[in-house]
């Protein structure tokens, strides 16, 4: 029996904690009601990802230019 009492405060513990996280946070913020199930914001963290190594290589493409200018100016 007090199992059964321990189980179902458990799982109104879990139901309160879906609930708020769900559905009342997302509400006052005016986003769309359960998160856990959109990709958007996995595909959005690895476009920032993506972007950030495109920037990385770019940084080097322009480092590896000005190095090769330079070493063309020293050996003139």
């Amino acid at each position: 029996m007090l199992l059964l009492v321990v189980l179902e405060l458990f799982l109104y513990l879990c139901l309160s904690v879906l609930a708020v996280t769900q559905m009342i946070i997302p509400s006052i913020k005016g986003t769309k009601m359960f998160p856990m199930f959109r990709k958007e914001s996995k595909i959005l963290s690895e476009i920032t990802e993506l972007n950030q190594q495109s920037a990385e290589i770019d940084l080097e493409n322009q480092a590896d230019t000005i190095r090769s200018t330079i070493e063309t100016k020293r050996s003139r």
